[in-house]
């Protein structure tokens, strides 16, 4: 598929969350995501920050049931799985299923099929892809517990990267990324409490970003702009430009 334009960032006025305007087709979306060779993911403790290993170790206690949205391979569940939990899945990808089922994850291919309710819903780089994030916040209210938790990790559109880069964000991934919700659009949500939001890195660092930081006095404001519209890698000098997002069902 040859894409003709590229991304736009528009930002909202009242809550300031971001939105991108040339976007392709949810349809043409749908069909990316479930190509056959699936969306691999390496495991959960080996691509996330500490920091984020540990909030998500301090949440989750076993007796529950989680659901992971958009789980790939399932290396979330993977990890959640050593606590004794009941792990199950949301994958569009049938290759990703099937190593699910392998994994003796439960499994699922959309929302209509699961008739469970859950203790915990999580989506991890989810949220940015959505066409319709209400109707996905209120799939996940529907099969909620009482007083259940959702907890996302997404891009910070307030983050100190995505103000100094503005349209060139490097988090805006044409055609991908088409959505990006702030603290206060997730604050003023009816039917959800905004527990908390916790500033992480996407990932840990590389060697890249270990080079670089030990250059970082020759680095000049103009360059390091530069370099977040070009190509990113997580600096331990700069504003941490992730959140995770909890949220209570109401």
């Amino acid at each position: 598929m040859k894409l003709s334009s590229v991304s736009e960032l528009w930002r909202c006025e009242n809550c300031n969350s971001g939105f991108t305007q040339n976007r392709v087709s949810e349809e043409d979306s749908i069909q990316l995501y479930s190509l056959g060779d699936g969306w691999v993911s390496d495991k959960f403790h080996d691509t996330k920050t500490q920091k984020t290993v540990d909030f998500i170790d301090s949440v989750i206690k076993a007796p529950c049931k989680i659901l992971d949205v958009g789980c790939a391979n399932g290396s979330f569940l993977d990890h959640v799985s050593k606590k004794d939990v009941s792990t199950f899945g949301l994958e569009y990808s049938a290759a990703n299923l099937e190593q699910l089922q392998v994994k003796q994850h439960t499994a699922y291919s959309d929302w209509d099929a699961i008739d469970e309710c859950f203790d915990i819903i999580t989506a991890f780089d989810v949220v940015e892809h959505l066409y319709d994030l209400a109707s996905f916040l209120t799939n996940c209210y529907d099969r909620l517990i009482e007083n259940g938790f959702v907890i996302l990790l997404t891009g910070d559109i307030c983050s100190w990267s995505a103000e100094e880069a503005k349209n060139k964000w490097w988090y805006i991934k044409h055609p991908e990324h088409i959505v990006f919700p702030s603290r206060d659009y997730f604050s003023s949500l009816s039917n959800f409490k905004l527990v908390d939001t916790i500033p992480v890195y996407p990932r840990k660092f590389n060697p890249r970003s270990r080079s670089v930081f030990k250059n970082i006095a020759k680095l000049s404001k103009a360059a390091l702009k530069n370099l977040l519209q070009q190509a990113y890698y997580p600096l331990p000098f700069m504003p941490r430009d992730h959140l995770i997002i909890v949220l209570q069902k109401k």
